[in-house]
């Protein structure tokens, strides 16, 4: 996650300008009143869309009903007057039918099957990804790789494969099985990242294998079915590489190579005049490649590109002619941005977003961020015009919109709306709907009250104790704080060194803008992850522009976007404590499930407070360590589970200084002599 974001304490745009009409009627078997896989008839998020408002009132589109619906990232299917999704019910995965006109339960198929361990539970143990419809089944594939065939008509079981078991031994990923299934002529597809069984393609009516092939780690992405210089192929971005292979067979036709992006590949691939291969991610940045088909039946790839600026992490992205509009940036803030896909021309980045996915439909981008904030826009190359926006989830909502006609469906991680997106809704609607989900709160609410369970006594009885006290006043303390001066040391150990290097440091940061710190500079000894290549750099940034130097190349770089401050800004990062100046500190802390006083310990010759917490929802356990005097983080001590077993993160603070003087100048970049500036992002 980014690290100017307090998410780092723990560690999708979507535009494409089309006309309705130009769209065919049929799209491999899908009518233009149906949305029946991930990124709908195309899997390009063209939406079937008809009738949308040229504006929105400042109450936003009209709501049409809305529903509570369990943990989950799975975007929602439409197809003859029904829904299908998946979510988290209690302790089961589950598939659910819906009715599109009232959001009713038709039916749903609840199963056993848990995250698996090392799975990062802060964004919850709701299935990723999203299912598919093809003829009289679904097929689904829940956050732990268990796939199922059922009939769409009662959730009935035909069949299932576990793609993390022993027969299909797909790779683990610390974030769950994200990548949707694929539909091909009588197969469906599936990439799973085991030995020879990279990809797996299953006869849709058995479930037996038709073929599987490679031996290459799956990511996060969903394959895509593309036609590249006159040939049909499967294109799917993995761990390390984009890969292209022939659907009926396996074969490989071609692969190129994505590296030092920590396997975050998942924003699909966009393709311009057959050829001409536009990919993203969070880490590497973008690049545009040159596909030719050979005579001798493989494809020849050519990089003609490439760019940091513009980071499309796990959201999607279209395109208009050569163009290409989305949202870069690991978290928030993001920026909307376009980039020519040919010569990789970034004519503007647009500030004030979050994170975001998107629809295009009916010759308006409709925009959904991860706060929950709707916008309808349009997209060109010159420009970006937003003409309404409205609040409409409540954060996290990573789940694409799905449009079909003028009716949009989309959730967060606890309900499910529909909107009718050819007309606003009225002050008196937008009353009624907020009261009748009060309503239904309260009802909850009061039931909740008439029958406390029994961790809520304890819960009760633990705020009480000596540790929430102690956790109050720390909370109060740093509260009161407005920057900040430390020399710091991180020390990774156990698995955490695969995630972060070990590094000494400091700086001096300042506020809140409500998304990330405000003002920063912060120095910086480290390695690279993986090798024992050095780093010595500074960087910062005065809320504006942000700035990376690396005193060991002399080069200087600087950008509005954060992340200008490249693989160097991940260790900048864990030196800050964003608690010094965060708005709601050690709130995670206090509503912990539990927090336990473990005595004093001393921390550089200061007496702490050492307690223990586990956080709520399965968000992993740290131990903190607070001075017995100002109350103020001397430590902390991250215990994390990851896929490659258990580890620790310590962060440990010295010579701590409380709303320092500074010069204001110092926030800003003052080349130094000898030094080279860059145009571009830091490596």
């Amino acid at each position: 996650m980014n690290e100017w974001t307090r998410s780092a304490r723990f560690g999708a745009l979507i535009t494409t300008l089309a006309v309705a009409l130009l769209l065919p009627a049929v799209v491999c078997g899908q009518t233009q009143d149906s949305w029946t896989r991930w990124g709908g008839p195309g899997q390009d998020f063209k939406a079937p869309a008809q009738d949308i408002a040229e504006s929105w009132g400042e109450h936003g589109p009209k709501r049409l009903w809305s529903r509570d619906l369990g943990d989950g990232y799975s975007t929602i299917l439409v197809e003859d007057g029904r829904l299908y999704t998946m979510h988290r019910a209690g302790d089961q995965e589950a598939v659910i039918c819906m009715d599109a006109a009232s959001g009713e339960t038709v039916w749903e198929h609840r199963y056993d099957h848990d995250a698996h361990p090392g799975h990062v539970t802060q964004y919850g143990v709701g299935p990723r990804a999203t299912p598919l419809i093809s003829g009289d089944r679904i097929y689904t594939i829940g956050v732990a790789g268990m796939m199922h065939s059922l009939k769409k008509e009662n959730g009935e079981v035909v069949w299932g494969h576990n793609l993390w078991g022993e027969v299909f031994g797909g790779n683990k990923l610390q974030h769950g099985y994200a990548s949707s299934p694929l539909e091909y002529e009588d197969k469906v597809i599936a990439l799973v990242g085991g030995e020879g069984k990279s990809i797996v393609a299953f006869n849709k009516v058995d479930g037996s294998v038709a073929w599987q092939s490679l031996s290459y780690q799956n990511s996060y992405g969903t394959p895509q079915i593309l036609e590249i210089d006159g040939q049909e192929q499967l294109v799917a971005f993995m761990a390390q590489e984009i890969i292209g292979v022939d659907p009926a067979t396996g074969e490989e036709l071609w692969r190129h190579a994505v590296d030092g992006q920590a396997e975050q590949n998942i924003s699909p691939a966009v393709l311009v005049d057959d050829q001409y291969l536009f990919l993203s991610s969070v880490v590497t940045g973008s690049r545009g490649l040159k596909l030719t088909h050979g005579e001798d039946g493989k494809t020849q790839v050519e990089e003609l590109w490439s760019s940091r600026k513009v980071r499309f992490f796990h959201v999607t992205s279209a395109n208009e002619g050569d163009w290409v509009y989305g949202s870069s940036g690991a978290g928030s803030p993001a920026f909307m941005s376009a980039v020519n896909v040919k010569t990789g021309e970034i004519p503007w980045r647009k500030r004030g977003f979050a994170k975001a996915n998107a629809v295009y439909a009916d010759g308006r981008v409709i925009v959904l961020d991860e706060n929950g904030m709707l916008y309808l826009t349009t997209a060109t190359p010159e420009d970006l015009t937003v003409h309404s926006e409205v609040e409409l989830l409540d954060r996290v909502a990573w789940s694409a919109p799905t449009i079909v006609g003028n009716n949009m469906y989309v959730r967060d991680k606890a309900k499910i709306l529909a909107f009718d997106l050819s007309t606003s809704q009225t002050a008196e609607e937008a009353m009624a709907s907020e009261e009748s989900m009060a309503a239904a709160e309260t009802v909850v609410a009061e039931a909740e009250a008439a029958a406390p369970a029994a961790d809520e006594i304890a819960q009760a009885v633990e705020e009480d104790s000596e540790a929430i006290k102690i956790l109050r006043k720390v909370d109060a303390a740093a509260k009161a704080v407005s920057g900040v001066r430390y020399e710091a040391v991180v020390e990774p150990a156990g698995a955490a060194v695969n995630f972060v290097s070990a590094a000494e440091g400091g700086g001096v940061f300042f506020g809140w803008n409500g998304q990330a710190v405000e003002k920063s500079r912060m120095s910086v000894k480290t390695t690279q992850r993986g090798s024992s290549e050095p780093i010595e750099a500074t960087g910062g940034g005065d809320g504006d522009m942000f700035f990376l130097i690396d005193h060991l190349a002399k080069k200087a770089y600087v950008d509005f976007d954060p992340a200008v401050t490249g693989s160097s800004g991940n260790a900048l990062g864990a030196l800050r404590m964003v608690e010094f100046v965060h708005p709601t500190p050690f709130s995670d802390e206090i509503n912990a499930d539990t927090a336990e006083l473990q005595g004093t310990e001393e921390i550089g010759g200061v007496e702490c407070h050492k307690i223990h917490v586990v956080y709520q929802g399965g968000a992993g356990e740290s131990t903190w360590f607070f001075s017995t005097e100002d109350l103020l983080p001397r430590r902390r001590i991250r215990h994390l589970n990851t896929p490659q077993g258990a580890g620790t993160l310590t962060v440990t603070i010295t010579d701590l200084e409380v709303d320092p003087e500074v010069d204001p100048e110092m926030f800003s970049l003052k080349l130094p002599e000898g030094y080279e500036k860059i145009d571009d992002f830091a490596p």
